[in-house]
């Protein structure tokens, strides 16, 4: 089976990903995923969450700043921040 590399972004459902963005900034109710790295499986949560009228979005780890996550977002509507 080899080793995961979980530094790459590809291991993620970017498509998935960008679905839900794409859903919670349209103010539409979404059932958000968690990745589980080890069995590699995407689960959908019970609960819905959804956007109120100027909420904001942020995304944390280590690929909340490639460019293929919200790739599908307008760029005036993304602001990436590093900390360390």
């Amino acid at each position: 089976a080899g080793v995961k590399d979980y530094e790459n972004v590809n291991i993620l459902n970017l498509s998935d990903l960008n679905e839900q963005l794409d859903a919670l900034i349209e103010g539409k109710p979404v059932h958000l995923s968690r990745y589980d790295f080890v069995s590699g499986v995407n689960y959908k949560r019970e609960k819905t969450t959804q956007l109120l009228k100027n909420e904001i979005i942020i995304l944390e780890g280590t690929h909340g700043l490639n460019g293929k996550i919200a790739d599908q977002i307008p760029a005036e509507q993304v602001f990436g921040i590093y900390i360390s």
